[in-house]
């Protein structure tokens, strides 16, 4: 219920104040597990992915927020799961794994943070160590214009529209023969590659 709420809530505030849209939505499998893989500019982003996406989507949040009594209680009930940045968190990468066994949705953020100039990031091993493991189906995403929403120009505020584009999902098999760090790695680096292509479909910006 309170996932509901909050993503009627906030969904209408992203699009009231970005105009979000949204392209190829139709490539999210309706049904079974799906990882989406997305980069990540901004705070929103996880919550525009989930706007943008057909069906709920889990997400790993900073373990430290599960700290504080609101949002310890809270985050749960949005579909949000503990991880702890800087070290290889296993307990978090087997329940993105399970969640994806069950036929949920999972959504990360291959770069593991986010970037502070626009650019993409080095994408650490965690999200194509699920990948593999999960033999899910995963789906590229690009959001657009989430990197320094809000900026001045001569002087006049302009406020970026916010563009989720969904690619075609990725085709893993020639990875899943060998599990290896290297297999891992060409995962990753495909899971980049496929990102910025979408990125570069569209324009960084959009002011409204």
């Amino acid at each position: 219920m309170l996932y509901l709420i909050g993503r009627v809530l906030f969904c209408s505030l992203l699009r009231l104040v970005f105009r979000y849209s949204v392209v190829g939505q139709e490539r999210v499998p309706q049904n079974g597990g799906v990882l989406l893989v997305a980069n990540h500019a901004s705070l929103l982003d996880p919550i525009l992915l989930g706007c943008a996406t057909p069906r709920p989507v889990h997400f790993m949040a900073k373990a430290e927020l599960f700290r504080i009594p609101v949002l310890s209680w809270a985050l749960p009930r949005v579909y949000a799961f503990p991880v702890r940045r800087g070290e290889a968190d296993r307990t978090a990468i087997r329940t993105a794994i399970e969640y994806l066994a069950r036929g949920e949705a999972v959504g990360i953020f291959p770069e593991g943070t986010r970037t502070l100039t626009g650019e993409l990031l080095p994408p650490r091993r965690g999200a194509g160590l699920i990948a593999m493991r999960a033999g899910v189906p995963v789906v590229p995403v690009a959001l657009i214009g989430t990197f320094r929403p809000f900026r001045i120009e001569r002087g006049i505020p302009k406020i970026n529209r916010f563009i989720v584009r969904f690619g075609e999902p990725i085709d893993l098999s020639p990875y899943l023969e060998r599990e290896s760090k290297e297999a891992i790695d060409e995962i990753n680096q495909r899971m980049m590659e496929e990102i910025k292509k979408l990125m570069q479909q569209e324009a960084w910006t959009y002011a409204v």
